[in-house]
């Protein structure tokens, strides 16, 4: 000052919290403040020691960048004594696909490979209800591979379906099971049709030799003579 003392500014340790948007915690998220650098905890929390918080009894302005999956957000936050932490909300999503048959059965454990800009997020198992959830994904369009029992298909997850967590289905060939055999529509038709001729066929037999015994019997009349 003019009067030759020193102004000595507020100092104090600044804590800073990383949420997904559901408020849940995210580790591992290097935070920079000025020249430093430092990476929040399993609680996705860091601290900051020795900041300047008020100029004049003014609050001070501090740019804060945090680098998500790669990919850099940096926001501005006013500190003060009476403001010395502040939550950042990590826009992250989480990525919903479900695996259906022909019929809109669930086909569970299939297989699903995420896929961003041709470059591979991970390969996931669906659950018993052929749902996949992969959660803490930045907002992207991502394509889809899914393989079950040998069928496969492709789909996409787009930016508007994160962003609102609609399920995307994906549907493959396979109409029903039977013992473990994925089949399609028409092999299922046709395996239905292949049974009930069979069971026709067994039906005529069967009643053919009934008739065939009784007559031997002599439970039915014999079969009149040919003109």
């Amino acid at each position: 000052g003019l009067d030759g003392k020193a102004v000595a500014l507020p100092v104090g340790i600044v804590t800073v919290s990383v949420v997904d948007l559901e408020g849940k915690p995210i580790g591992g998220v290097p935070v920079k403040l000025g020249k430093i650098t430092k990476e929040t905890d399993a609680e996705g929390k860091v601290m900051f020691e020795q900041v300047p918080l008020e100029s004049e009894g003014a609050p001070i302005k501090y740019t804060f960048v945090f680098t998500i999956k790669g990919k850099e957000f940096s926001k501005d936050y006013e500190l003060s004594t009476a403001r010395r932490s502040i939550t950042f909300i990590g826009e992250l999503f989480t990525l919903k696909v479900r695996v259906v048959g022909a019929a809109g059965q669930p086909l569970p454990y299939a297989k699903v490979k995420v896929m961003r800009g041709g470059v591979e997020v991970g390969t996931f198992t669906a659950d018993e209800s052929g749902v996949v959830q992969v959660p803490d994904l930045l907002l992207d369009d991502y394509s889809v591979e899914v393989s079950w029992k040998g069928y496969t298909g492709t789909g996409t997850v787009t930016k508007d379906d994160l962003k609102t967590g609609r399920i995307v289905e994906i549907s493959l060939a396979p109409y029903v099971e039977i013992a473990g055999i994925p089949l399609e529509f028409g092999t299922f038709v046709a395996l239905i049709i292949g049974i009930i001729l069979l069971v026709i066929v067994i039906v005529i037999i069967l009643s053919e030799y009934i008739r065939w015994r009784g007559r031997r019997l002599g439970i039915y009349p014999p079969a009149p003579p040919k003109k």
